[in-house]
């Protein structure tokens, strides 16, 4: 998985288990390959423990299954009528790529440069 994409879980983390049912997008990330039987038979499992418990597996299998299943995850909620969390993992997306590329261009700049840079870049921003 891609990096910001774990970061873009990593920081909605406790927001997903809140808002995000497994159920409701296990079926999809099953069509799409990203879950497998065994899987689905441990979040099963865990189902006594609470749908928390299952999110917070279900966000961990996630993060072990490659570079398709935040895409899958995606599917999976628009699937299941949760836009406005794609939406929340969306914009978290964009803050973090942002934010990384002002770092990479601030590390090139120096001084007086860096703070003309930063000074633009707010500017912009609204």
């Amino acid at each position: 998985m891609d990096p910001v994409h774990r970061e873009v879980l990593d920081v909605n983390h406790n927001y997903l288990v809140e808002r995000v049912c497994a159920a409701h997008v296990l079926p999809r990330l099953v069509r799409d390959d990203i879950v497998n039987d065994d899987d689905v038979k441990q979040l099963q499992r865990t189902e006594g423990q609470g749908p928390r418990a299952v999110n917070r597996l279900m966000l961990l299998t996630l993060r072990r299954r490659g570079s398709c299943a935040y895409a899958a995850l995606h599917r999976a909620l628009r699937d299941a009528g949760l836009d406005d969390v794609c939406d929340t993992l969306l914009d978290t997306e964009l803050a973090l790529r942002e934010g990384l590329a002002a770092d990479r261009i601030g590390s090139m700049l120096s001084g007086t440069r860096k703070a003309r840079f930063i000074c633009f870049s707010i500017f912009f921003s609204y």
